[in-house]
């Protein structure tokens, strides 16, 4: 009896260690399909919309941003995880989805071109088409918890809906092409491929061209994009009517700030020095109406403010020169920085300070007004800036030093990196100086030694470079210290 048991309970063990081992290898093999199927890695994105027609499912596009991997480059994997509360989610998705990873910071030619239609300001991204490749939905952000919980709920009913909006849009998109489109759907067009983050300057640029006005709600679409100065949107811009509320200059500055931004980054020189111009017109502006809405004429000398707007301007073009080595405008802009910052030093850093003491007076007047019934703490602050003017005042005359400082330390390292005539770089040497004398640190006291090396001053050179090396030990910036150790080594090396 105990053998006939004994022996029951080996082929019991027998039997269930196989079936472990089969259920082991059906749960690999189902793994490795799905964990195929949906990273798709061997496939382009124009493949995958192929697949997904011919298995007549969705096309979901999950957009990640690249600097996300790079500290674990695993992330990748499990990204669709890392979007879902639950895990089942992710085994839905790979199962009723056809799934495309699309790298934001992908080289790929289509990937570019397939992102360049969207407004994307936030990843990663969930971007959803039917089997046919219609886009039909765009989520966007998709990271907090209450939307991981629906996702998959609403990407089905998404699905579920067929969607009126879509057949509406393909249909006014299909007017729209044909050129066969009124301005009332025209509109309508805009504002539908706005809800799914498709991009409208097309459309926008026709609508204003046909000779119809912008509002509130289309000047909001408009600078959630860029447009171009050579556009229809940017003509109407600049000719509209001061009255209008939608041509205020906080708007008017955000649309050309974004046509700088993108010629900068494009190294569009003439389109980011006519955008520019605009911009800096728009930006004091801006400031003159906030002060007059606000403030009133209780303090904000307009003359300074628009000298640290010219300040901003001449640094910014300095940095689109020096990016794309145009030399004749380094040196003719570095020099207009740096003789504007001088010359005008004494009479902006006084008002500077009236500016920075009335604005601070202002705002605990008001705070105080506002709440009676203050506490200690900031009645004490109030008592300690009352008692100790002198302490503020020479606050705000350090802060301002340090931003002229700043200014003349970058025209300095500039002319360092990128001139080679002597008579400029004594110039830079003698702004790197002054930068040191207004708020010295690490980074000018290390641009006037490499100054002083160019020039030929080897000693001194080691000289202040041993000085930018303590300063920023001092400072705690380990990276410097590496950095101008070596830099020491390669003044001594050199003969």
């Amino acid at each position: 009896m105990y053998k006939i048991a004994k022996h029951k309970s080996f082929v019991d063990r027998k039997i269930k260690k196989c079936m472990n081992k089969f259920l082991t290898i059906i749960t690999l093999i189902t793994f490795s399909l799905n964990f195929c199927k949906s990273q798709n890695l061997e496939l382009s994105l124009k493949q995958l919309f192929e697949k997904a027609n011919a298995l007549n499912l969705p096309l979901l596009i999950v957009r990640y941003d690249q600097s996300m991997l790079e500290s674990d480059p695993s992330y990748a994997d499990f990204i669709l995880d890392s979007l879902m509360n639950a895990s089942h989610n992710k085994f839905i998705i790979d199962t009723e989805f056809v799934v495309y990873k699309l790298d934001s910071e992908s080289s790929k030619e289509e990937d570019i071109e397939f992102q360049k239609q969207f407004i994307m300001d936030y990843t990663p991204n969930f971007i959803l088409h039917s089997s046919k490749g219609e886009l039909l939905h765009f989520y966007n952000p998709i990271s907090y918890e209450s939307e991981n919980d629906n996702i998959v709920q609403d990407l089905r009913d998404t699905l579920n809906i067929k969607s009126k909006l879509l057949l509406t849009r393909l249909n006014l998109e299909k007017k729209f092409v044909e050129n066969n489109i009124s301005n009332k759907d025209l509109y309508e067009l805009i504002k539908i491929r706005n809800s799914v983050h498709l991009k409208t300057q097309k459309e926008i640029n026709e609508y204003v061209r046909l000779g119809n006005n912008i509002d509130l709600y289309l000047m909001e679409i408009i600078n959630q994009q860029t447009f171009k100065m050579s556009d229809s949107v940017t003509e109407h811009l600049l000719t509209i009517d001061e009255q209008n509320k939608y041509s205020n200059a906080f708007n008017l500055l955000t649309y050309f700030r974004n046509i700088c931004e993108k010629a900068w980054r494009y190294q569009d020189l003439p389109e980011f020095e006519q955008a520019q111009k605009w911009k800096v017109f728009y930006e004091k502006k801006a400031i003159e109406e906030m002060n007059k809405e606000f403030l009133g004429d209780l303090f904000f000398n307009s003359s300074i403010q628009n000298n640290f707007v010219t300040q901003k301007d001449l640094i910014e073009r300095l940095s689109l020169y020096t990016s794309s080595n145009d030399l004749v405008n380094i040196v003719k802009v570095g020099n207009e920085i740096a003789n504007n910052v001088l010359n005008s030093y004494k009479s902006d850093k006084k008002e500077y300070v009236q500016n920075e003491l009335a604005k601070g007076d202002f705002l605990m007047k008001g705070t105080i007004e506002l709440n009676p019934t203050m506490d200690s703490t900031f009645l004490k602050s109030i008592e300690y800036r009352e008692k100790n003017r002198d302490k503020i005042i020479l606050k705000y005359e350090n802060l301002f030093d340090e931003n002229i400082a700043n200014h003349l330390n970058t025209v300095s390292w500039t002319f360092y990196e990128k001139v080679t005539e002597t008579s400029e770089l004594k110039k830079a040497l003698k702004w790197s100086k002054k930068s040191i004398e207004l708020h010295s640190t690490a980074a000018n006291l290390d641009t006037y030694a490499h100054l002083l090396f160019k020039l030929g001053h080897k000693k001194k050179a080691i000289k202040y470079e041993q000085k930018a090396l303590e300063m920023a030990v001092t400072e705690g910036n380990d990276r410097y210290v590496e950095e101008f150790k070596q830099e020491i080594l390669k003044f001594k090396s050199i003969h």
